[in-house]
């Protein structure tokens, strides 16, 4: 990965059409100022999209995996994700006993 430390993937399995969507709706970059790196591609058999970030620090690779997941949401959903997580979330409270 070169000099980079922290490295991200998000997998969208996705018809064709939201796809095509989601891909144009983002946008690759390197910004070798920030340490930052991301791209996207699609998945064979129009399956859906891969979604990578690459960069230095934890926060900042975050923060773009975030970004991206809300224009997923967007398109599927057509609802944002918050783009800050507060604290950590405890999945037992979401479990059935």
């Amino acid at each position: 990965m070169h000099h980079y430390d922290v490295f991200a993937n998000v997998i969208v399995l996705t018809p064709p059409d939201d796809a095509v969507r989601i891909y144009a709706l983002t946008q690759a970059f390197i910004n070798r100022d920030c340490d930052l790196a991301a791209g996207i591609s699609y998945l064979p058999n129009e399956s859906g999209l891969i979604f990578k970030v690459l960069g230095m620090e934890t926060q900042p690779v975050k923060k773009i995996i975030r970004q991206f997941g809300s224009i997923v949401r967007m398109q599927i959903a057509t609802r944002r994700i918050y783009l800050e997580i507060t604290g950590r979330v405890k999945f037992s409270k979401f479990i059935n006993k």
